[in-house]
């Protein structure tokens, strides 16, 4: 058997044994993610982080050639407003990074296959806290699009600080929209686009040292 095949067959077994339990889906989660590495593949989790860490690093930076980096081909080319976008960003991302809260096992995932071809989204929420206030971060990568490759890398990111979202009403999801390129300080009026949950969300705060 193939390595991607023992791989989806300890997919399901594990799956088989999640339940409606936060607990114990996260230790599902973790297994998962265990089987994932031990045969060299990026779990969805850690792509996500991995584009977080890097914009995390060009806002303490305030580099935006880090943060251009990690975007799509297709956005950078196409998006008209993304110079004025990123002018904006170092007006209204204030402060030092003190912490970060990835919010654990909180990736979700979107996609399409049709004839072959296939994109796969990859959403993650995220926020970050400064000696100035809190700001909450969520956006989109496509993790793969053999329909065209130039999609590929980060399409939509999305960042509010906590004058305009307090945390209280659900995870950030920025203004359901999902517009292309870098959008500063919207929030949502549709609450279908909240994270809904009967559970307090896990916190996971990290202290930020200036490196990742």
């Amino acid at each position: 058997m193939t390595k991607k095949g023992i791989a989806a067959l300890l997919l399901v077994v594990l799956l088989c044994f999640s339940s409606c339990s936060t607990e114990t889906n996260e230790k599902v989660g973790d297994l998962i993610n265990a089987a994932f590495k031990a045969f060299g593949y990026k779990t969805e989790r850690e792509i996500s982080h991995e584009i977080f860490d890097v914009l995390l690093i060009g806002l303490h930076k305030r580099d935006e050639d880090l943060i251009r980096s990690v975007y799509s081909k297709n956005v950078l080319e196409e998006t008209d407003n993304l110079e004025e976008s990123f002018s904006e960003l170092w007006d209204f991302f204030q402060g030092d990074i003190l912490s970060y809260d990835d919010f654990p096992g909180l990736i979700e995932s979107d996609g399409c296959y049709d004839h072959g071809n296939k994109w796969i989204d990859l959403e993650g929420c995220y926020t970050i806290n400064t000696s100035v206030r809190s700001y909450f971060i969520t956006f989109k990568t496509r993790k793969i699009d053999t329909f065209d490759s130039g999609n590929e890398g980060l399409r939509s990111l999305y960042i509010v600080n906590d004058e305009t979202w307090d945390g209280e009403e659900g995870v950030y999801h920025g203004d359901g929209n999902w517009t292309l390129g870098l959008i500063i300080d919207k929030t949502t009026v549709n609450p279908e686009t909240f994270y809904k949950s009967d559970y307090v969300l896990p916190k996971h705060i990290v202290p930020f040292d200036g490196q990742k």
